[in-house]
């Protein structure tokens, strides 16, 4: 009798726990892209390779970002508090120009790491020349940007589909559908991360 008071109550609890699971099921995630390296790669890319990056993963919200070991910073660069921890980038005093790669690259990977699972994809493209590669490659490995694609820029000084008309920092957002949404230079309604929250909770 004992015994089969247990199997009713143990065979009870199995149904009452898969009920609980249908009725509040989790947020579907899956990783934006393929498993990240053990350390920080740069590969030679242009327009052709930063498409061919952002679709590695259909649906996914993407951020592009041409940067350079030394520029000056766009107007709308600057950190502030972010609701969801970490760095915000909003409208503010930018930061000063020997902090701007510094900081790209380590929000990039900040970024890249925490949504990668909520479909955002980060790909930074270096614009210093073949000449500072060595130097690049060893500032991303000492920044541990392995969650973000990294590419050395190959083409001309432009990239209509982003924007990028060869001045850097110069960032460019893209939604789920593949259609840019903002691009430096542009209106920017609140903050940068606002945007890109925004985006990947549609």
């Amino acid at each position: 009798m004992r015994g089969l008071l247990f199997t009713v109550v143990f065979a009870t609890s199995l149904v009452f726990a898969a009920g609980c699971g249908r009725s509040a099921p989790m947020a579907p995630t899956a990783p934006a892209g393929p498993t990240p390296p053990t350390e920080a790669t740069l590969t030679d890319g242009g327009v052709a390779d930063i498409d061919r990056a952002a679709k590695d993963t259909k649906d996914a919200v993407f951020l592009v970002e041409f940067w350079t070991m030394a520029s000056e910073p766009p107007p709308d660069f600057a950190l502030a508090a972010n609701s969801r921890a970490g760095d915000n980038q909003a409208r503010a005093a930018p930061v000063g120009k020997d902090k701007v790669a510094w900081h790209g690259v380590r929000k990039a990977e900040y970024l890249g790491a925490k949504y990668g699972g909520h479909f955002l994809r980060v790909i930074l493209v270096n614009v210093d020349g073949p000449e500072k590669r060595g130097e690049v490659l060893k500032f991303l490995k000492d920044r541990d940007a392995r969650h973000v694609t990294n590419l050395a820029w190959k083409d001309g000084p432009t990239a209509d589909r982003y924007g990028f008309t060869g001045k850097a920092p110069h960032q460019a957002v893209f939604g789920r559908n593949g259609n840019r949404v903002w691009a430096t230079g542009e209106p920017l309604a609140g903050t940068f991360d606002g945007l890109l929250f925004q985006e990947l909770d549609k």
